[in-house]
């Protein structure tokens, strides 16, 4: 990226593409900054904190891992007691103070137990195109009131 610590960019930005997630500042320069991406294999840092708005409520669930065959995010740590279905949105909840909530992140486009059958696991199709990112929004979180 064209944008580094002179712009204010500092490391952890989350990072829009597209009105989609699609991953964080990790290192910046004065006049760059590099960003990982959500669909990084990484497993050390490919986790984000997601809710889904469901007939049940919010679910939250972490996104931390990505399916190179099917392009899609895979949601995990879902409980069975709530309902998901495909076309629900996926956003950014805010938990674990790694991004701000309500980011969106794509939609889910499966749901099935996970392979202990202890929790639902959701594929999400990312609301962004990962393999053309022109533009990209750098998103700070900002304190809320009574902080």
């Amino acid at each position: 990226m064209d944008r580094g610590s002179q712009s204010g960019i500092v490391v952890g930005l989350s990072v829009m593409a597209d009105n989609g997630l699609i991953g964080r500042v990790i290192e910046v320069s004065p006049t760059s900054s590099k960003v990982q991406l959500i669909t990084t294999l990484d497993q050390n840092n490919n986790r984000v904190a997601a809710s889904v708005s469901s007939k049940d409520g919010f679910v939250h669930g972490i996104i931390n891992g990505y399916d190179t065959k099917t392009n899609r995010l895979i949601m995990k740590q879902i409980t069975t007691d709530v309902t998901i279905k495909k076309g629900d949105q996926v956003m950014t909840s805010g938990l674990g103070g790694g991004s701000p909530s309500s980011l969106l992140i794509g939609t889910i486009d499966e749901v099935k137990l996970d392979a202990h059958g202890l929790s639902q696991e959701a594929y999400v199709t990312p609301a962004a195109d990962l393999n053309d990112i022109r533009y990209v929004t750098f998103i700070q979180r900002t304190a809320e009131s009574g902080e």
